[in-house]
């Protein structure tokens, strides 16, 4: 990884880092931090995901640590089809009993509508996912990745 505010995920051979929130009028704008790491480091580039959930929420706390952003960031995790029917950006599903451990007290909460479709990390308390809906010109950052190798 390119230093060591990046976390290093051996299951991907990926960089993850925590970066600021880029608004762009009207639109989800959690793509937008990681659009230029790719130039920059010469790596494939994207909002964060894996199944090696621990390795996102170390990069969470690293950024926190740093006072990057808000201290509450976006992560490639989600249930866009259903409710509390995970996936990772790439389409990839996530058993549910994978993932429970790793959200904060109380969560998921999300409506049988399917409200929040997407999970961010770094809220005060206890370190772990929650449900969350992008938001236009929305404050929380983006977990980002480098993929090192193809």
């Amino acid at each position: 990884c390119p230093d060591t505010t990046w976390v290093y995920d051996s299951t991907t051979d990926r960089c993850f880092k925590a970066f600021a929130a880029t608004p762009v009028p009207g639109v989800c704008s959690k793509d937008v931090p990681c659009a230029g790491l790719a130039a920059q480091y010469g790596a494939p580039s994207a909002v964060a995901y894996t199944l090696n959930f621990q390795a996102l929420l170390d990069a969470v706390q690293i950024g926190k640590d740093n006072s990057i952003g808000t201290g509450i960031y976006i992560v490639g995790i989600g249930d866009p089809v259903a409710n509390e029917q995970y996936q990772l950006d790439d389409g990839t599903p996530i058993p549910l009993a994978s993932i429970l451990p790793f959200f904060i007290p109380a969560q998921p909460n999300d409506t049988p509508a399917n409200m929040f479709t997407q999970l961010t990390a770094g809220f005060p308390g206890p370190l772990g996912f929650d449900d969350f809906n992008c938001v236009a010109l929305g404050t929380d950052g983006t977990i980002c990745q480098l993929q090192l190798t193809p």
